[in-house]
Formats: structure tokens, C-alpha cells, sequence
């Protein structure tokens, strides 16, 4: 056992607490106010650095949406002098058959909107254009071409290949699409 009494461990261990209490300090103010100017200013290089990256090439877009709403303008100068840009071609009516489910045909009726400047004979463009349109129908599937979406999902397909097919076509406009 111990020479020291419970009284004077306790009076002790009081002491070691209370000296425990007073951590000795270590740099104050500045050791705590430098790290952060110097983040600060690693963060405002950052920030400058990226807005300098970002900044010149939004300044160009902007520049670039503007450009439609010029020839839109125009657009409409034009058809208020009677002239038009565009002409509608209408294709014939396709029918054939799609991939599934079998014996299943689709008959589409649709046009094409085309700039008259740069195309030479529309009626050709509107063949091949109609021939690209039977090749992709025969490879769609009748749940692709189902309701409100499906529809412009096929719309969008059209025109896309049609403008692959020529860009002076500016859309694909679908009056009647039956399948049976």
C-alpha cells in the first residue's frame, strides 16, 4: 500500500488538474490570421482564373445568339414584302411495312420545308428525301412511334436525316401518320 492518505491524493490530483487547465500558447493572432490571407488570395487567383477561361467564351456566344434574331428579323422583312425564303414541298404518301411487330404498315403523309436559295430542283430533293424516309420507317419498332412522344421523336429523326440529306431543308412536317 501507500504512504499518502486518500485526502492527500485528492488534494494531489486537484493540483494537476488546475495545472492542466493553462495550455501554453503558441504563435496567437498572426498564426491564425496568415493561413487565411493567404487562402484568400489562392481563392480570389482562382476565381479570376476561371472567370478569365469562362468569360471570353460566353462573351462569344452571346455574340453567336444574337446572330438568329438578325436573320429573323430579316425573315420577317421579307414576308412583309410578300417574298418568302422558304417553300414548302409536299412528298408523297408513304407506305410500307415497319419491322415489328410483323404485318404491320404505316402510312405517313408529309412535307418539306426548304430555303429556295439553295436548292436547285426541290422535287428531286424531295424523292430522296422520301426513299431515306421508307429506309428508316422500315426499321423502327411501332412502340417507338406511340403517342405525343413518340411522334416527335420521329419527327425529330426525319429531320434530322432529311437536313443530313440536304441542308436547305429546314424541317419535316408530318400531317398523317396511320399505322395498321
Amino acid at each position: 500500500m501507500s504512504d499518502i492518505s486518500g485526502d492527500a491524493l485528492i488534494a494531489q490530483a486537484l493540483a494537476n488538474a488546475g495545472a492542466g487547465d493553462k495550455p501554453a500558447k503558441k504563435g496567437g493572432l498572426l498564426a491564425t490570421a496568415m493561413p487565411i490571407a493567404i487562402l484568400t488570395l489562392v481563392a480570389i487567383g482562382g476565381g479570376a482564373g476561371v472567370g478569365w477561361l469562362v468569360g471570353s467564351s460566353s462573351m462569344e456566344r452571346a455574340e453567336d445568339a444574337l446572330k438568329p434574331r438578325e436573320e429573323a428579323v430579316e425573315k420577317a422583312a421579307a414576308q412583309e414584302k410578300g417574298e418568302s425564303p422558304d417553300e414548302v414541298v409536299k412528298l408523297q404518301s408513304i407506305i410500307t411495312n415497319i419491322a415489328t411487330p410483323p404485318q404491320t404498315v404505316v402510312r405517313l403523309e408529309a412535307s418539306l420545308v426548304v430555303h429556295k436559295k439553295e436548292v436547285e430542283n426541290a422535287e428531286v430533293l424531295a424523292g430522296q428525301v422520301q426513299n431515306d424516309t421508307v429506309a428508316f420507317l422500315r426499321t423502327i419498332d411501332l412502340a417507338q412511334i406511340e403517342g405525343a412522344r413518340g411522334l416527335l421523336h420521329l419527327k425529330e429523326d426525319l429531320t434530322e436525316r432529311a437536313k443530313l440529306r440536304s441542308p436547305a431543308v429546314s424541317d419535316y412536317l408530318i400531317q398523317s401518320l396511320v399505322a395498321q
